[in-house]
């Protein structure tokens, strides 16, 4: 299961610098500040998770 959960890391920290370029336009800067913070937070956890 931790090798599942590693994956999961892996594909969340592919995430956030989308969510960094989505944020490059003001018209989506809320947006795009709001999924690179979660998929950040959602990697950091899945690298924890035992």
């Amino acid at each position: 299961m931790s090798w599942a959960y590693l994956f999961l890391a892996g594909l969340f920290e592919i995430g956030w610098p989308v969510g960094i370029k989505i944020s490059q336009t003001s018209e989506t800067r809320w947006l795009g500040i709001a999924i690179a913070l979660s998929f950040m937070a959602l990697s950091g956890y899945f690298v924890t998770v035992r």
